[in-house]
């Protein structure tokens, strides 16, 4: 059966399409393969084959024969049941019939918790507080309560608590950031930024075949100067966390100085995909610093190639703050309070499988990316 895909979202490749008609073809002639039906299922993650019945079959295959498969707890799997309800229906119950059998294990609760949580959140909630309960020890389920909390303490509470637990996420200390940051916790901001710009450092970077680097008066300067790999990401998520901080204690200067520092790194992956942290940046310019926002937005545009970007740089060079709050609810509910800005969080909508900032553990819709990170 030919891949079958919605035309309301970006088109896959060629490759990707000759690649699932390959699959199928030799499904057929092994039906029982989990490997084949894993490359399948990957395959079938983009979210033009949204209205795929293929894909939905697949998903209820894996539910019910490999409800332990990693790829169930990342976007992957997600179907948007308002759009497509029939389908959703289809997992769902496959997803019920796993929970009748054995609700607290930590992998189907999991799994279907993120699957069900868009519909039904308070459901998806106590599957996790149930499970978390059972098996106090499994980090990765306090990870999944804060995707799946509304409370910033109780987010900040729930990832510690990951940490402590020796949780290998390698995105968990900058979600920690982030967390402290929205739970306005400045203390353990502080604490996690500095941590994190100490791990962005001792990280070696990438091997290049040229030289990165500005061209200025001292000459060209190469890798210390805008760092690459693993040492971009984390720096400059440590720069926005603790500009923020500075910013929160009325230390303008030094929210300056990481805004700047914050822009001062190459591309990695995730910050070619995911894109920049906007909180520092919204920040500021909520205090009237939007020359200062604009130069950094222009600076983005070195490792993150999105149309958006011009139109929050024209926004600040007229001297606005720039509509980030068009990505996120919580910012449009907040955009009138200047006296206390609150920063952008996770982008909600799922027409990308990417989202804004740091790649994170939300869920539902809010949740494209974190496969990648091994969710």
């Amino acid at each position: 059966m030919a891949a079958v895909p919605s035309h309301e979202f970006e088109p896959p490749s060629k490759t990707s399409l000759a690649k699932i008609e390959q699959l199928q073809r030799q499904l057929r002639e092994d039906p029982e393969s989990a490997k084949l039906r894993d490359a399948l299922l990957f395959e079938y993650g983009h979210l033009h084959f949204q209205g795929d019945p293929e894909r939905v079959a697949q998903l209820v295959w894996h539910v019910r024969n490999r409800p332990d498969n990693r790829m169930l707890c990342t976007p992957i799997a997600w179907v948007d049941h308002e759009r497509f309800p029939d389908h959703y229906a289809e997992v769902a119950q496959a997803w019920e019939e796993q929970l009748a059998i054995d609700p607290l294990r930590p992998t189907i609760a999991r799994g279907a918790a993120r699957f069900l949580f868009d519909a039904n959140p308070d459901r998806a909630r106590t599957l996790l507080v149930d499970a978390a309960t059972a098996h106090p020890d499994e980090a990765q389920l306090w990870i999944d309560m804060d995707g799946s909390s509304k409370s910033p303490e109780e987010k900040l509470s729930c990832l510690q608590r990951a940490r402590s637990l020796g949780s290998p996420q390698p995105n968990l200390l900058s979600w920690l950031c982030q967390a402290a940051v929205e739970a306005n916790d400045l203390e353990w901001a502080a604490r996690y930024g500095n941590e994190l710009l100490a791990e962005s450092h001792a990280a070696e970077p990438l091997p290049t075949k040229h030289t990165f680097g500005t061209q200025d008066a001292t000459g060209l300067r190469g890798n210390t100067i805008r760092p690459q790999g693993r040492r971009a990401h984390s720096r400059h998520h440590a720069h926005s966390t603790l500009g923020v901080v500075a910013l929160r204690n009325g230390d303008t200067q030094s929210a300056l100085e990481h805004l700047r520092a914050s822009a001062a790194v190459d591309t990695d992956a995730r910050l070619s995909s995911y894109g920049p942290s906007f909180e520092l940046a919204f920040e500021l310019s909520a205090h009237g610093f939007h020359n200062e926002v604009r130069d950094y937005l222009i600076d983005c545009k070195r490792f993150w190639k999105k149309p958006i970007l011009e139109q929050w740089i024209a926004e600040s060079s007229e001297g606005k703050t720039p509509t980030f709050a068009q990505t996120d609810a919580r910012l449009r509910a907040s955009s009138t309070d200047r006296s206390r800005p609150v920063p952008p969080r996770r982008q909600s909508s799922p027409s990308a499988r990417l989202q804004h900032g740091n790649p994170s553990p939300g869920f539902g819709s809010a949740s494209f990316g974190p496969l990648a990170q091994g969710s």
